[in-house]
């Protein structure tokens, strides 16, 4: 609905109220009537006072006319929850978040990869259009990487960004079991706003001709048009290149100034520290 015709219907309802054309059985029926939101009456929109102030479509004062409406909240959230339903991020990892993580006692690439993804979160509108506009966390099972990245997407999908999330071995199998829209669900992944990969490569198996070509894919029109991309994997530098050089090169390229690769170091190692940790801690 456009601002011009919600101030239509805002003056239209004004003056039906002032010149009492409005009937009493309409009345009954309205009065009767259940609303999701009170404050808008599920129209979307809320009037607005010359003064600023927030009224009700019941409110009295509409009588005399209102400077214009606002977007109520109700409508913000349920595109918020539009966007969560697109994203194929399940609802249990959805209230992950970066007061979830826990640094403390924790070895200092934990929490090098915790600053590095909340800096990346609170930059990304400033970074989003550049060539470097992209995140990596490398390091094995259980070191947190996803619990991050999936702290970043929620946090961005709550800002009005579309993230969709594509885990790599249950991502791939969805793919080969419905390759009738294969191009759709591809081209989906290539310009959707941010796309999550997580797990990238992960399995007992080397990545198959299938999974790179349809991957490079994806990749390559992503940096050519400098489309976001987030980016979690067990492999380390060296063991991405060697997969497949062009996918690693243009993923490290992206990657610049928020890559991090997990490990401990020798003295954290002799203090019998671990990397792991529960991704829904």
């Amino acid at each position: 609905m456009s601002m011009r015709s919600v101030e239509e219907q805002v003056r239209q309802l004004a003056a039906q109220m002032a010149a009492g054309e409005a009937s009493q059985e309409a009345k009954s029926d309205e009065s009767e009537r259940k609303y999701e939101c009170e404050m808008c009456e599920d129209s979307g929109w809320i009037p607005v006072l010359e003064t600023g102030e927030e009224i009700s479509w019941r409110d009295p004062r509409l009588i005399g006319g209102v400077e214009g409406v606002r977007r109520c909240k109700c409508m913000v959230e349920k595109q918020i929850q539009r966007m969560f339903g697109s994203s194929h991020i399940t609802e249990n990892f959805q209230r992950i978040g970066f007061k979830g993580f826990v640094v403390d006692g924790r070895p200092k690439c934990v929490r090098e990869a915790r600053d590095t993804a909340l800096d990346y979160y609170q930059r990304f509108d400033e970074i989003r259009k550049t060539r470097h506009n992209s995140i990596a966390l490398l390091g094995p099972p259980g070191s947190g990487k996803t619990h991050l990245l999936m702290a970043v997407a929620n946090g961005l999908i709550r800002k009005g960004v579309m993230v969709q999330y594509f885990p790599w071995v249950e991502g791939f199998n969805d793919l080969k079991d419905n390759l009738d829209d294969l191009d759709d669900r591809i081209n989906a992944m290539k310009t959707v706003e941010v796309l999550f990969i997580d797990d990238l490569y992960k399995g007992r198996r080397a990545p198959t001709d299938f999974q790179l070509e349809q991957l490079f894919g994806v990749v390559n029109y992503r940096y050519l048009n400098s489309l976001p991309m987030m980016v979690s994997s067990e492999k380390d530098v060296d063991a991405l290149f060697a997969i497949d050089e062009g996918i690693a090169r243009r993923i490290y390229e992206m990657a610049k100034g928020h890559r991090v690769v997990m490990g401990l170091t020798a003295e954290e190692q002799a203090a019998g520290m671990e990397l792991n940790y529960s991704l829904l801690d």
